[in-house]
């Protein structure tokens, strides 16, 4: 994701002190790390969770939701593809022609490398998923939720593929490979 902009949903005809204060917080998060996706590739699990996950099932339904960043705004198309939308009056039953429109973002670091060790090339990538749970600065958001959610939890994940001669992990952010994200 290279850039993100805000539009207002409605003018607002009152100053809330409380809703810039929050809208701040919001812009100061998004500009410290950035987000990644792709359409192929479910980057908000490890290599050992996305083993164990069901390839059939589509991508969003494989993610980890510890790292779903935009769950909140695709909550909608959630609803419409397990067919809880009947809140909004629609009626029927799973709509999984919705699947694709759901794309999970991952905020955090995707670095990846190509070397060579003793003439055998490899590609090492590293990459940093944050938690969208109690995400915020080191000051406002420690300890612990009634959930188990701790502040500002990180899970860091070391891949090393040998003999990878083109380098190039197909898939990510929608393009054919990506070079040190």
């Amino acid at each position: 994701v290279i850039s993100t902009e805000f539009l207002p949903l409605r003018e607002r005809a009152l100053h809330d002190p409380d809703e810039d204060a929050y809208l701040t917080l919001l812009k100061t998060l998004l500009r410290t790390g950035p987000m990644y996706f792709s359409y192929s590739f479910d980057l908000t699990s490890s290599f050992q969770r996305q083993a164990q996950s069901n390839p059939s099932h589509p991508l969003w339904k494989r993610t980890d939701d510890r790292f779903f960043w935009n769950k909140f705004i695709q909550s909608d198309f959630i609803d419409l593809a397990n067919g809880a939308g009947s809140g909004s009056g629609l009626r029927g039953g799973p709509q999984a022609g919705v699947d694709p429109f759901i794309l999970p973002v991952m905020f955090g670091m995707l670095r990846i490398t190509q070397t060579r060790i003793k003439s055998t090339p490899l590609t090492f990538t590293l990459i940093t998923r944050r938690s969208r749970h109690r995400a915020g600065t080191r000051y406002l958001t420690r300890g612990i939720d009634d959930q188990g959610h701790v502040g500002n939890y990180n899970e860091t994940e070391q891949i090393v593929i040998l003999n990878d001669d083109d380098g190039s992990l197909g898939g990510f952010a929608g393009g054919g490979g990506m070079q040190n994200g």
